[in-house]
């Protein structure tokens, strides 16, 4: 076996002297590939020792209202256990609205009894083109177990006890913005009787029938319109019946929506969800009085369906809305609630 790769490897020694431009090449990709592996392979055994050896927890800072506050809190306690040599610092906002000082971008080092940790913070934009900046810090400690990572974060934010607490998710824009609000109980709204029975039957009912949407094709969605003057608790019994079934409540500020961005709204909405679309009066293009008002001539369908405002601009149209109640892409599990104080004026 030796024999025949030493005489292969005299055959190619002379061919490659017969031939000087092989030979040239056959060195040059030779020099290149000695090059790669002297670089490449110390990084990877470097970064597989990082991987042994180093325990890391990243937080980030985004659209996110949550993440910003836990963001927030754990960059104060940073900043007060921080090295003295630090000297990069970023202003931010907490949860109270107040301003608070931070780590600034950049390597940061500190002591947790005996342990040594060190926390880098970077900037990153979102999408390559899009302005939007994401900020995160990542916190890194020498060790094999996660167990000091763990400890030195439930130390900044104690566990919180969320079985009294439901998400909300109110829109902003074409994203959602999150929080945790205390949960309310149906006895504690003061509503009729026989409509607060009749709403909970209907979302029994929807929840037991997923075999007959399924079996007819039929979008599984269940749709309620609430009517009633202000305070009159429409707000308050979808707030407590999102707590009795324990589904996140998603709330749209119809004010704030166009026929683009309610689509990409309700494409993030999750399964197992309620959603309520508050004051649907007051969008024109559902509202007869509103509409009337602004032209007394004939009102044609593509006037009802498709609006834009008067510099061309999508404003929300009654064509969307339906399209996403009920159009080509199903929702999946969702409780929909539509409240006016004025029903005369809906189309």
């Amino acid at each position: 076996m030796i024999d025949h790769l030493i005489d292969y490897y005299n055959q190619y020694a002379e061919f490659t002297k017969s031939n000087q431009f092989l030979g040239a090449a056959v060195a040059a990709s030779s020099i290149g590939a000695l090059t790669f592996f002297a670089r490449a392979v110390p990084r990877k055994i470097i970064g597989w020792i990082r991987n042994l050896f180093v325990v890391s927890v990243r937080i980030d800072y985004d659209n996110d209202w949550g993440n910003r506050t836990v963001y927030v809190n754990v960059g104060k306690y940073l900043n007060s256990k921080r090295s003295r040599f630090s000297k990069n610092f970023a202003l931010k906002h907490d949860e109270s609205e107040s301003n608070t000082i931070i780590p600034g971008v950049g390597s940061h080092i500190f002591l947790q009894g005996r342990r040594l940790f060190w926390f880098r913070v970077d900037k990153e934009p979102i999408g390559g083109a899009s302005s939007v900046i994401k900020e995160s810090t990542k916190i890194s400690t020498l060790g094999i177990s996660s167990k000091p990572i763990t400890d030195l974060i439930h130390s900044i934010l104690p566990i919180k006890d969320d079985e009294n607490k439901i998400s909300t998710f109110t829109s902003q824009g074409s994203s959602w913005m999150k929080r945790k609000v205390n949960k309310r109980s149906l006895d504690s709204v003061i509503v009729d009787d026989v409509i607060g029975k009749r709403i909970i039957e209907s979302i029994d009912n929807f929840l037991k029938s997923k075999a007959w949407y399924d079996k007819h094709g039929v979008s599984y969605k269940h749709s309620i319109f609430l009517n009633g003057s202000p305070g009159t608790g429409k707000t308050s019994i979808i707030k407590a019946l999102s707590s009795h079934y324990n589904r996140p409540l998603y709330i749209i500020n119809m004010a704030m929506v166009n026929d683009y961005n309610i689509d990409e709204l309700f494409h993030a909405i999750p399964p197992k969800s309620m959603v309520v679309m508050e004051d649907i009066d007051c969008v024109n293009n559902v509202n007869v009085s509103s509409r009337s008002g602004e032209r007394r001539g004939e009102t044609t369908i593509e006037d009802v369906l498709y609006s834009k405002q008067s510099d061309g601009s999508t404003v929300l149209s009654l064509s969307s809305i339906l399209n996403v109640l009920d159009g080509i892409k199903p929702l999946d599990d969702i409780v929909i609630f539509m409240t006016t104080n004025l029903i005369d004026k809906i189309d």
